[in-house]
């Protein structure tokens, strides 16, 4: 499966380009994008956002996509992700458990999806992610996910 969206996109380089489109599917964007946009209201100045956005948000993105992907549910129904936010509710890990997910495939998303832009995985670090890593285990290789993974034949590019 290959993901994209050309649409809007631009190139990139790091601390020259200001991101400032909006452009989206309501349920995939990062929640610094909603509070942007005043979709999403915390009541809180903990969340700083500014007029742009770093490429974090697609980190989140990915994030969502792979746990539908892996679940066929939503990680954060509107009503729960302020208070995952807030720090209020943890990332659901059980329901990717409950699908086979181990604990290093947990760990990758919920890391994709952290709150805060800045303690997101990066493409690089998620692609040397021992979960996404072509030198996998073979006590991971049996677990559903992978198996999925080998199946379906997805990459993360």
């Amino acid at each position: 499966m290959k993901i994209g969206d050309f649409g809007i996109s631009k190139r990139v380089e790091e601390g020259l380009t200001a991101l400032r489109s909006f452009k989206g599917t309501f349920g995939f964007l990062a929640p610094e994008i909603l509070v942007q946009q005043k979709l999403l209201d915390l009541d809180d100045d903990d969340f700083e956002v500014s007029d742009d956005y770093t490429v974090a948000v697609d980190m989140w993105s990915l994030g969502e996509i792979a746990f539908r992907a892996l679940t066929t549910e939503q990680p954060f129904p509107i009503r729960f992700l302020r208070a995952y936010i807030k720090g209020l509710y943890s990332f659901p890990a059980e329901i990717l458990q409950a699908r086979g997910v181990t604990k290093e495939g947990c760990d990758f998303l919920s890391s994709l999806m952290t709150p805060m832009p800045k303690d997101r995985l990066t493409a690089r670090d998620a692609l040397s992610h021992v979960w996404i890593d072509p030198q996998i285990s073979s006590i991971a290789m049996e677990s559903a996910e992978i198996q999925r993974y080998l199946f379906l034949n997805i990459r993360i590019i």
